[in-house]
């Protein structure tokens, strides 16, 4: 996201998916506008 010069995102995991979502907003919560499992 920092190549593509995007400050937030909206994430959306599906399925097992969600898993790996999850994870990247505890993570990278800065990084994260949403997060839709």
């Amino acid at each position: 996201m920092g190549v593509l010069d995007i400050d937030k995102a909206h994430i959306v995991g599906w399925s097992v998916g969600s898993y790996i979502a999850e994870e990247l907003t505890l993570v990278h919560s800065d990084k994260v506008k949403s997060l839709i499992l």
